[in-house]
Formats: C-alpha cells, structure tokens, sequence
C-alpha cells in the first residue's frame, strides 16, 4: 500500500466518519445542511492551513525550497473536493429567505441589518472567488499537468494558493460573525492564520539568507 493510497484513504476516512456523525446528530433536513456546511468549511481551512505550512516547514528544516510535494498535493486535493462541497452546502443554506430574514435583513443582533447586508454581500463575493480558485488544485495536482506546464509555470499557478487562502479565513470570519458563531471558532481562525503568516515569513527570511550567503 502505497503513501500516496494511505494519505487518501486516511482522509476519505476522517471525511466519511465526520459526515455520518453529522447525518446522526442532526435532528431536521435543515440542520443537517448547515452541519455539512460548518462541516467542510472548517475541513477546507484546516487541510489549506497545512497545504500553506509544508512548504515552509521543508525550507526551515532542509535549508531547500519545495517544488513538489506528493502530500501537498494530496492535501491540496482534498482542500479542493471540501470547498466545492462547502460551496453547494452554503448556497443551498444561505440562499433560503428563512436564512436571510433570521441572520441578515431583519436580525435584531449586533451588528446592525446594514452591517450584515454588507457582510453578507462580501462574504458571497470572496467566497465565490475561492470557489473558483479551488479548481486551480484540482486541475493541476497531477503529473500529467505538470510535465505539459513545467516546473516553472505549474508552481506559479499553484501559488494561487496564497490568494485562496486570504479569501477563504475573510470569508470565513464575514460569516462567522454573520452566524455568531462560539468564540471558540474566532480563536481557532486567528491561530491558524497567524500561523500561516509567521511559518511564511521565517521560510521567506530563511531563503534570502541563504541566497545572500550563496553570494558572498
């Protein structure tokens, strides 16, 4: 059994066991979509946290910059798979006028009806473009993409992931104050960006030191 066969074979795993317990633990149609849909939005942000980590990590420890990653791209593809599915999941959750009336036009919660529309309205827009974003991992994660693009032009496109990323954790904050979701998903969201931040800028520190060492 191949490494790549295990990571996915973990994943569908987590995935599917994750899934049933939703479908068990939900008492109506209507709370189960928005279980799925909490579901594969924090599934999508936790796998881009560590799609964004490995590669800083691998320069911090080998001193190398990382091209290509089979785990990475596993994990990239299954960030993918996840956000597709959060897309259909929220649409179908946020487009009914029960969801609207409750959370937006007339919630008498802070922030203010004003407020809300205009969180709402941008969280669609970032969220619908990191829905197409998302196909970027998807199309490219595979050797055949990367012997027709080359090295070179794959791992640029494949640095959308940086954009993904930044629209996804907007996204997901706009909605989670829109929700009033527990503070317990703030604190987990500012943890996994701020980590993202920090492991990109030491990985970026640690390339220009050795390029500026190479030239000396």
């Amino acid at each position: 059994m191949g490494a790549r066969f295990k990571t996915h074979l973990s994943l569908l795993l987590v995935t599917a066991a994750l899934v049933i317990g939703s479908v068990v633990m939900a008492n109506s149609p209507e709370q189960l979509v928005d279980r799925l849909s909490w579901l594969t939005a924090w599934q999508l942000m936790v796998l881009l946290t560590a799609v964004m980590l490995i590669g800083p990590l691998h320069v911090l420890r080998t001193g190398r910059v990382l091209t290509n990653h089979m785990l990475r791209r596993d994990l990239a593809i299954w960030a993918g798979l996840s956000g597709l599915l959060h897309v259909y999941f929220g649409l179908v959750q946020t487009m009914k006028p029960s969801y609207l009336i409750i959370y937006v036009k007339e919630a008498f919660l802070a922030p203010s009806p004003e407020m809300r529309d205009s969180l709402f309205f941008w969280g669609a827009m970032t969220g619908t473009a990191a829905g197409l974003i998302l196909l970027v991992p998807l199309v490219l994660s595979n050797n055949v993409s990367l012997k027709l693009m080359g090295q070179r032009w794959w791992k640029r496109l494949h640095r959308s992931s940086y954009f993904l990323f930044a629209l996804t954790a907007a996204h997901a904050f706009m909605f989670q104050v829109i929700e009033r979701r527990h503070w317990l998903g703030y604190a987990l969201m500012i943890i996994m960006i701020t980590s993202v931040i920090w492991w990109q800028v030491m990985g970026v520190i640690a390339v220009r030191a050795k390029r500026h060492n190479a030239d000396s």
